[in-house]
């Protein structure tokens, strides 16, 4: 139990038996830990920040919701307000509606 301190700055807290904690004011600089320093499901979806900036590829097992509607992208909307779709086939010519 006992705080670790450099400086006089907490860099590491510890409070009874719980877990030590890094100190809310450490920062890491960039580019200083990659995936050879986590292990395996370290990094959770629950623990990403809101808005994570992705540099590369990146591969999702999961769904893709998307914060807008996709129902009306295969639709034209012309002048008239009238929609035309394409249908499966057709005999006739024209654009229909």
């Amino acid at each position: 139990m006992g705080d670790f301190t450099i400086n006089g700055k907490n860099v590491i807290t510890q409070s009874g038996v719980a877990e030590p904690v890094l100190a809310s004011n450490v920062t890491i600089p960039a580019g200083r830990i990659d995936t050879a320093e986590l292990a395996d499901d370290a990094v959770t979806g629950a623990k990403i920040e809101n808005n994570p900036t992705i540099a590369g590829n990146m591969t999702v097992s999961g769904d893709i919701v998307p914060s807008t509607p996709l129902s009306h992208r295969n639709m034209i909307i012309n002048g008239a307000f009238q929609v035309a779709q394409r249908a499966t086939s057709s005999t006739e010519r024209g654009y229909k509606t």
